[in-house]
């Protein structure tokens, strides 16, 4: 089901005819392409489906949906013979996962000839499986990925039993994999079975070791998965990234970063909002520290004009402070954003370190500028920057404990910034949603790119 945010909640909208083209594209490629377990009548109102496409037309395939602007995600390192595609288009990520074998989780359990020797054709440009295959499928499918059986397969998992089906030929083919047994209640009485979640959880791992068990390539595949997984974690070769918000206060940093984080949720795209700012959130010991002796940057030392002990110290605090600063942002990154960063989430900076350059919160500082800017170079790098700014009125309305005149003035400084680090500029004289909504048309793409596996990125 698609979802899409409207004044931050979901609302179900009709899809556009992204699959269609995709699917006509393909069978113009004499390419068959048979509809795994969605429903075709509900092909217009869906966001992500899964086809089956033989091994031989991978190259092909592939090459077909990539002139359509499709990008790639999974490569199939962690479950081998299937590929996710994505695009955007109107405000919604479709997804498209592609199959080259009947498999989960590692685990072939049917063969292709079963979807495509009996497939039914439809008035689109795709066939479904058999009544036989599909009732096989969804069991297996649900025994071996999810806790219970989808409500949108109730339906015709009812009929087919109602109507009636080939007994024997399912039954030859769970006997072919070694699971008859197994599933003897299940093909009799799926719905009561497939409706509990203690069932399932019973059946699961019976049939993942009998699959394993019967099928030595299941397990080799199985078995190095399963260890690269871990692997492929510590090296980088599925990661997320990260994005900075700055800006002003009263710039909308957290209404915006609130409705990106549930944009990113709706498009199940897990996601955590950071303090990666260089004011507040210490978490090292030694910038808790200097704060307690009130170091910071400004150029006003206290008393500094009076006493010239006072002026040392005050110099001393503040390169003292510029010191810390990236091991302070250092510490956060490695302990607040890399493990996140890891387990392939997107991870949203309120605020970041760019700020130094600018000044101390809205004041301007003229000291050091050359070592502030050797700061921000040091430290950890988002994949996307994105300054936020608006009319210096609308800010001062929010935001009062700041002149009118300051945030001026900060506006300009903050805009030279964005110039002299290529930053993303956005007015937030729109709903969030729909400023969101502009951003991912523009940089989708790199959203894919930044979460693709395969490729070692290092931190």
């Amino acid at each position: 089901m698609a979802l899409i945010l409207i004044n931050k909640m979901p609302m179900v909208i009709k899809m556009s005819h992204v699959f269609i083209d995709a699917f006509s594209s393909l069978k113009k490629n004499k390419i068959n392409v048979c509809l795994m377990r969605d429903d075709p009548k509900l092909i217009e109102h869906v966001c992500e489906i899964d086809i089956l496409i033989n091994p031989c037309d991978k190259r092909t395939s592939l090459a077909v949906l990539d002139n359509l602007g499709w990008e790639i995600l999974d490569i199939g390192i962690f479950i081998p013979h299937k590929i996710s595609l994505f695009v955007y288009d109107n405000g919604i990520f479709y997804k498209l996962d592609v199959h080259y074998k009947v498999i989960d989780y590692s685990i072939i359990y049917m063969d292709n000839e079963s979807f495509f020797n009996d497939a039914i054709c439809t008035k689109f440009p795709f066939t479904i499986p058999s009544n036989e295959c599909f009732f096989l499928h969804i069991i297996i499918h649900t025994i071996l990925g999810k806790t219970k059986l989808g409500n949108k397969y109730i339906h015709r998992i009812e009929k087919i039993v109602r109507d009636g089906f080939d007994k024997k030929w399912v039954f030859q083919q769970a006997k072919k994999y070694g699971i008859f047994d197994l599933l003897r209640d299940c093909l009799t009485n799926p719905i009561a079975i497939l409706s509990s979640p203690q069932k399932i959880a019973k059946l699961k791992r019976k049939i993942k070791i009998r699959l394993l068990m019967a099928n030595p390539r299941n397990l080799i595949r199985f078995s190095f998965n399963f260890l690269f997984r871990y692997f492929a974690i510590i090296i980088g070769l599925r990661r997320g990234f990260s994005i900075a918000l700055i800006g002003p206060d009263g710039a909308g940093k957290t209404t915006f970063s609130n409705a990106l984080q549930s944009c990113l949720h709706h498009l199940e795209i897990p996601s955590r909002i950071v303090y990666m700012g260089p004011w507040e959130y210490p978490i090292l010991p030694t910038t808790k520290f200097l704060r307690y002796l009130g170091a910071d940057p400004k150029d006003h030392i206290p008393q500094a004009d009076t006493s010239y002990a006072k002026m040392v110290k005050g110099i001393i605090k503040r390169y003292l402070y510029y010191f810390n600063v990236p091991l302070e942002i250092w510490a956060r990154y490695i302990f607040k954003v890399l493990p996140r960063i890891m387990m392939r989430r997107v991870v949203v900076y309120d605020r970041y370190v760019l700020d130094m350059e600018i000044g101390y919160y809205n004041e301007n500082i003229i000291n050091s500028r050359w070592l502030r800017k050797f700061i921000t170079f040091i430290c950890p790098k988002p994949k996307f920057g994105i300054l936020l700014v608006n009319d210096p009125e609308i800010i001062w309305e929010r935001k009062k404990e700041y002149p009118l005149e300051l945030i001026k003035e900060s506006m300009g400084r903050y805009q030279l910034l964005a110039e002299r680090h290529q930053l993303h500029i956005i007015k937030t004289s729109k709903e969030p949603d729909e400023l969101i909504r502009d951003f991912m048309n523009k940089n989708w793409r790199a959203f894919i790119m930044g979460r693709r596996e395969g490729v070692l990125r290092l931190p």
